[in-house]
C-alpha cells in the first residue's frame, strides 16, 4: 500500500494487530483532537445492498467535514480483512493557515478515490469463508482505537458469523430473541462503549425483511448498547 502525504499508517492484521514504523499516529494526537471510526461491511450480502457505496460516501463525508487535526479511520471488513489489508488512517494534519488547510485538504480528498479502491479490492480477495462479523469488526476497531467516541457502522445488520446470526427470519419474529442474542455473546463481543456513539447506516438495506422483522433487528443492536453502554442510533442513508 502506497503512503500518502500524511494519510495512512500501516496495520498488519485483526486478530493481532502491530503497527509499522514508529507506532500509531493515535499515540500523540494534536490537543483537542477528534477521531472517528466508518466501519462497513463489503461482505457479499452487503455488497448486493449497495453498502459498499454508503460506506464510500460516508467516508468523503467524514473527511470533508473534519477539522484541521482530526483522523478519520476507515475499516472494511468481512469475518476479518486479514493479515494484509490495513485500515486507512486519514489524519488531516493542521497546517499554518485556513488556505493551506484548503489546499491541503482537497489534495487528500484528491487522493483517497484511488486508495480507498485498492483497499476495498484487497478485503473483498481476502479469503474469508462467506458472511460477517459485525460485532466483532467493533469490537476490534474499538480495542485499537479506542480514543473514538463516534463510531459509524456500514452495513444490512446481517452478522452470521456470531453465535446464532442476526437474520434468520424465524427468530427475527420472535420478540424475546434480542435478549437472548446478546445473552449468547462472549465477552469480547460486549466491551465497554461507555460514551460512544455508534450509528448504524442502512440496517435492513438490500435484505427482504418485513417491517417487523426490521425492528427486531434493530432491538437487537439496541440491546447490545445497552450491554455495552454504548448510545445506538440508525440512520437509512
Amino acid at each position: 500500500m502506497i503512503l500518502v502525504a500524511v494519510c495512512v499508517l500501516v496495520i498488519s492484521g485483526c486478530a493481532s494487530i502491530q503497527s509499522t514504523g514508529s507506532g500509531p499516529s493515535t499515540d500523540h494526537p494534536p490537543a483537542g483532537a477528534q477521531q472517528s471510526l466508518i466501519i462497513t461491511d463489503v461482505s457479499d450480502s452487503a455488497l448486493e445492498g449497495g453498502h459498499d457505496d454508503l460506506g464510500w460516501q460516508r467516508t468523503l463525508t467524514a473527511v470533508a467535514n473534519a477539522a484541521p487535526g482530526d483522523e478519520v479511520i476507515v475499516y472494511l471488513f468481512r469475518v476479518n480483512a486479514g493479515a494484509r489489508c490495513a485500515p486507512l488512517q486519514i489524519q488531516l494534519a493542521k497546517q499554518a493557515n485556513p488556505e493551506e488547510d484548503a489546499e491541503f485538504r482537497r489534495d487528500l480528498l484528491g487522493a483517497l478515490s484511488d486508495r480507498y479502491s485498492r483497499y476495498q479490492e484487497c478485503v473483498v480477495t481476502e479469503p474469508s469463508g462467506g458472511g460477517s462479523a459485525i460485532l466483532g469488526a467493533i469490537a476490534e476497531m474499538h480495542a485499537l482505537f479506542p480514543r473514538s467516541r463516534f463510531i459509524q457502522v456500514v452495513t444490512d445488520g446481517c452478522s452470521n458469523r456470531e453465535t446464532s446470526g442476526t437474520c434468520r427470519r424465524q427468530q427475527l419474529n420472535d420478540p424475546e430473541f434480542p435478549g437472548r442474542f446478546v445473552d449468547s455473546l462472549p465477552p469480547a463481543l460486549c466491551p465497554a462503549l461507555d460514551g460512544v456513539r455508534i450509528v448504524f447506516v442502512g440496517l435492513g438495506r438490500g435484505t427482504v425483511l418485513t417491517p417487523v422483522e426490521l425492528a427486531t433487528l434493530r432491538a437487537v443492536y439496541r440491546s447490545w448498547g445497552q450491554r455495552t453502554g454504548a448510545a445506538i442510533e440508525f440512520q437509512s442513508t
